[in-house]
Parts: structure tokens; C-alpha cells; sequence
């Protein structure tokens, strides 16, 4: 069975908190024991949590996914960001090896007479210019052609060999694709700090981009006051969230810079 993020408990905690006071003032009018209006109320409640659960749950999975997918991404450019000239090659050649095409190393170029294709790489994470693939393009010998490979490439660059046939442009993320279908991703070699995981982190609730949530929920407790009987009660908590969201919108920016400036 799988199990709910901490997250999504807090948050449904929440929902059920916020739909049982709203339901508790909506039926207490329809239903006159107070016994029954809890009763509904909290049916209610729990059915609405319940949806809610779900529906962030398939949410975060999703993204999870998306986010496992972006870190290996990224743990792969940093790879080879580091890699030596000579490892990325030995990256390249265990590709093209895995196609049943042997080469040989030139220089910082591998080379596969087979395929006529003379392949250049360049790892950083700046976009490659114009000029670095035609210094490629003209080491290559005659009746090859060339294949480059890099992180990006500046736009001029693209639309310079676009529909040029003897060039040909590939991405990290073409090339890591690739051999990740194969399961010839080289091992990261830079030690990664592990750090403590806190189950559930509150500070990031509180953080300035929220301001907007809590002055609408302050908005909205303030409105129920005024129809509902425990018109103090929603008040009490319409204010606190007003002044969470005075504070997140005007001070937690000042004190986040008078921080960085310290540090």
C-alpha cells in the first residue's frame, strides 16, 4: 500500500480543518441538533480531504518523475563537465562500440571510417558558437562528415547548418538519451554531500511567494465572520493570516538580503 507524503497529510489536515468549519456554518442552519451538523460535517470534510489527497498525490508523483529525470540529467552534464577530453572519448567510443562500429581516437576527435563521420565534442555549460563548429568542420577529412556534440548551441549556429547534411548538431540531452536507452551512462564521479532530510519543511510555507495565499484566506475568514456564529473565531484567524502575509510580502525580502549581505 503505498503511503501519502508528509506533505500531502499536512495539507489535507488543513483542507479538512478549513471545509469542517465551513460546512459546520452552512448545515447548522438546515440541521437544527448540533450533534448531526458535526456529524455531516465531518462526512463531508473527510470525503473532500479524501479527493484532495488523491488528486495531490498523482500531482507529486508526476512530478517526482519529472524531477528524478532532471536531476540524473543534470548529474550528467556535471559528469562531463569534469571529464578529461580523453574520458568523454572513451564515453563516445563505448556508444558507437555498443552500435557495432569501431573507431579510432584523433587527437580530441573520434573517428569511424565505416560511417565516414569524424565526431568533435565541447562540455561546458556555455552555448557553443558558430565558430568552434567550423574549426571542427574543417579538420575534418575529406568526404566525412562532421557530428558535434554539446550542451547547447547559440542560435546563430543552429540556423547557420540547419539543412546542411554534412553537419550534423546533437545536444547533451540527444546524447544522453541515447545512452541511457543503451545503459551506458557513465558513473558521476563527484562526491555528492549528503544532507539530513527534515520529513516536513515548514520554512518553506513561510516563504515571500506565498504572501498572496495568506491574504486570501485571511480575506476569506474575514467575510465568513460576518455571517457565521463564531464570528470571532474566523476573525481571530483572518487577521493572523493578514498580518503572515504583511510580514512574508514586505519584510521576509528585507530580511532575506540582510542575510545574503552577512553571509
Amino acid at each position: 500500500m503505498k503511503k501519502l507524503k508528509l506533505s500531502t497529510v499536512f495539507d489535507g489536515a488543513f483542507v479538512f480543518f478549513i471545509s469542517f468549519f465551513i460546512l459546520y456554518a452552512m448545515l447548522k442552519g438546515l440541521l437544527v441538533k448540533i450533534f448531526l451538523t458535526m456529524i455531516v460535517s465531518t462526512i463531508l470534510s473527510g470525503f473532500i480531504t479524501f479527493l484532495f489527497c488523491v488528486l495531490m498525490e498523482k500531482k507529486i508523483s508526476k512530478k517526482d518523475i519529472l524531477l528524478k529525470d532532471k536531476k540524473d540529467y543534470d548529474n550528467f552534464l556535471k559528469t562531463l563537465y569534469f571529464y578529461s577530453n580523453s574520458e568523454v572519448l572513451k564515453v563516445i567510443k563505448s556508444y558507437y562500440n555498443n552500435l557495432g562500429y569501431k573507431g579510432i581516437i584523433k587527437g580530441n576527435a573520434y573517428v569511424i571510417d565505416e560511417k565516414k563521420l569524424y565526431i568533435n565534442f565541447t562540455f561546458t555549460p556555455e552555448k557553443v558558437a558558430l565558430k568552434t563548429i567550423l574549426s571542427a568542420y574543417k579538420k575534418t577529412p575529406k568526404g566525412y562528415d562532421t557530428v558535434f556534440i554539446a550542451n547547447e548551441y547559440d542560435t546563430y549556429a543552429l540556423e547557420f547548418f540547419k539543412g546542411y547534411e554534412k553537419v550534423k548538431l546533437f545536444s547533451a540531452k540527444d546524447f544522453y538519451l541515447r545512452l541511457k536507452e543503451k545503459e551506458l551512462l557513465p558513473k558521476r564521479d563527484l562526491e555528492e554531500v549528503k544532507k539530513v532530510k527534515i520529513k516536513y519543511n515548514f520554512k518553506s510555507v513561510f516563504k515571500r511567494e506565498n504572501s498572496k495565499k495568506f491574504l486570501t484566506w485571511g480575506i476569506v475568514f474575514l467575510l465568513f465572520s460576518t455571517v457565521t456564529f463564531y464570528k470571532w473565531f474566523y476573525a481571530g484567524i483572518g487577521v493572523v493570516f493578514l498580518i503572515i502575509s504583511s510580514y512574508l510580502r514586505f519584510f521576509k525580502n528585507f530580511e532575506q538580503k540582510e542575510n545574503a549581505e552577512l553571509t
